[in-house]
């Protein structure tokens, strides 16, 4: 097992879905609970008309083995004011989101829009840069050809770029993700999804590579997705309990297998599911720099991937993802 960089987002799509934390506003409708997907206030007080607002995540994961920062910095205006729960926490916002991790790091700027409590929708544009170091870059010829862990490394250690060895290299990425949630009683359920293009300057004569961050083999210049839902009991003194299902999904077009190969597509649909806890040492109010201090933990068992249920890595052999993460204002105006 190689150490590589990255972390899934999807989980932390966990992670970067920002209804992680237990803490997270909420109000009551009728028998229903609306969980915000933002903010730091409970929503019987009016969210601050603008913000400027911070997000870090930091998270270490295995099989495959990660290490990731995330910062996103977001100024946030609210577009209407409202005393209806499903209409309170609104906003639109634009800000910058960065990545960085021992194999690669990326910056762009970011937009979001949340018109209910319940939903937001954002996109981001970022440039890349691979450092050629931990196996990582490495592309292929076409989306049948091994990327397992240990052919990775295998790759890794040959002696040069032109042979397969991971190489430094650039690129773009855009993402668009939409993140929904909503609570009844204790019981709440939130689904993060992303839907992501990459266009990177590959090796000659290659098609597609291996994106440590998703776990998936990445059409170049085309489009995957990846998908975190969640079922979790929230309880009154920070501690959230509950599953995760996560699902993955290549689209590969004709351009993106090698000259003469039939498309047969040899990489499933990657599924994976198990249990998600988190728990928040404090609930902090808007306009405080280190809020709500959380921690997480992950397990899940892989159901569906080319290498990860007994090819390669042993189908006992959890996917994990330790994480802590923190929100704050770094200012915050009146809330009138």
């Amino acid at each position: 097992m190689r150490l590589s960089p990255a972390l899934t987002l999807s989980a932390l799509s966990v992670l970067a879905m920002e209804a992680v934390r237990p803490t997270t506003a909420r109000a009551e409708t009728g028998t229903a609970t609306v969980a915000a997907a933002s903010g730091t206030y409970e929503l019987d007080d009016a969210p601050p008309a603008n913000r400027l607002y911070l997000q870090s995540i930091t998270a270490l994961r295995a099989n495959p083995l990660g290490l990731l920062e995330l910062l996103t910095f977001s100024y946030r205006s609210r577009i209407v004011k409202s005393s209806n729960p499903l209409y309170k926490d609104n906003f639109g916002g634009a800000g910058l989101m960065m990545e960085a991790t021992p194999a690669f790091a990326r910056i762009g700027p970011m937009i979001e829009v949340q018109p209910l409590s319940i939903l937001r929708l954002w996109a981001t544009y970022q440039v890349l840069g691979y450092f050629g170091s931990f196996n990582l870059m490495q592309s292929f010829a076409s989306p049948n050809e091994e990327y397992s862990d240990s052919r990775l490394k295998d790759l890794g250690d040959l002696p040069s770029k032109e042979e397969g060895q991971n190489y430094a290299t650039t690129g773009t990425q855009f993402t668009a993700g939409a993140n929904f949630q909503i609570k009844f009683g204790p019981i709440a359920a939130r689904s993060a999804l992303r839907l992501v293009r990459a266009d990177y300057d590959l090796r000659d004569g290659d098609r597609v590579f291996y994106d440590q961050f998703y776990d998936v083999l990445v059409p170049n210049e085309g489009w995957f997705l990846s998908n975190d839902t969640d079922l979790l009991y929230v309880t009154d003194f920070g501690l959230v309990a509950g599953a995760r299902h996560t699902v993955t999904h290549a689209f590969y077009g004709d351009r993106h297998f090698a000259p003469g190969e039939a498309d047969l597509d040899l990489n499933p649909t990657m599924h994976r599911v198990g249990p998600f806890l988190a728990y928040t040492f404090s609930k902090d109010p808007a306009g405080t720099f280190f809020g709500n201090p959380t921690v997480l933990l992950i397990a899940n068992w892989w159901l569906s991937h080319r290498y990860r249920t007994g090819e390669d890595v042993s189908v006992g052999l959890p996917y994990i993802v330790a994480g802590f993460m923190f929100t704050g204002d770094l200012w915050v105006s009146a809330k009138d």
